[in-house]
């Protein structure tokens, strides 16, 4: 049987439990010890998911505490389980796990923030495994002919993540990576705008005007200069400052985008 039918074979072991085609590539007959080895992977793969869990979510744990948090992720687990030999990508869909057990599950009323919490947890984690910034050229950039210049579409910084919220999922995961006392007042409805990035060697964060969020949104959805120039009147400010933040960190003609 070829490696990747293996593959899926055990991956739908780990989901269903059973998997007629991994027990017949098994070289040892003996039920027993079949069984045996095979729930000893099985729990490896479990324990090994969960742990990359834990590790993406840190905050989401401590919220909803770790008894409660493992129980979440075996199930999460168990639904999703990884298709990706690298678990740097897993828990992509945490946020709308946790969304739809918010919405199913009475007892977690006072964490109805938890999928906000799971997202933003997640866009800090994806910023840390981007590549590095490259500096914006100044030199190509003032070369450019006035008529090329209003067809050009700025790109963001590989590390940055655009992210709204219905709560101030920011200011929830800062109390508790700092350990200091929940306020019930903080949970309550409030939108959020924030940009995460990792312009060092640790990811963070900026809360953001919508003016600004709009406008960095629009650049990230490909508008051309000329487009973000009707679309924002101060928009010749706004790109400074993107650019002095190095959020902007490069350009294209707008021809090449999708």
């Amino acid at each position: 049987m070829p490696l990747e039918n293996i593959h899926h074979s055990y991956l739908s072991l780990i989901k269903n439990g059973s998997s007629q085609e991994l027990r017949a590539v098994a070289n040892d007959t003996a039920a027993g010890t079949l069984t045996e080895a095979i729930s000893i992977y099985t729990n490896n793969t479990k324990e090994r998911l969960v742990a990359t869990l834990e590790a993406a979510f840190p905050v989401c744990k401590q919220v909803v505490g770790n008894d409660c948090f493992r129980a979440m992720a075996e199930e999460y687990a168990l639904r999703h389980p990884s298709d990706d030999k690298s678990l740097y990508h897993y828990g992509a869909r945490f946020s709308q796990f946790t969304d739809l057990i918010i919405k199913t599950n009475d007892e977690f009323y006072n964490v109805a923030y938890l999928p906000d919490l799971a997202l933003f947890e997640w866009k800090m984690h994806l910023s840390f495994f981007q590549k590095d910034r490259k500096a914006f050229d100044f030199g190509r950039f003032a070369n450019l002919e006035k008529s090329q210049l209003s067809k050009i579409v700025f790109t963001l910084s590989p590390d940055i993540y655009l992210l709204e919220t219905e709560f101030p999922a920011a200011i929830i995961w800062e109390l508790h990576e700092i350990n200091e006392p929940f306020k019930k007042a903080i949970i309550e409805k409030g939108k959020g705008y924030y940009l995460i990035e990792r312009p060092l060697y640790k990811p963070t964060f900026t809360h953001l005007k919508q003016h600004e969020f709009d406008a960095l949104t629009k650049i990230e959805e490909g508008f051309t200069f000329e487009n973000l120039l009707l679309s924002f009147s101060d928009f010749e400010s706004l790109v400074t400052e993107f650019l002095k933040n190095g959020w902007v960190n490069g350009f294209k003609n707008g021809s090449e985008t999708r």
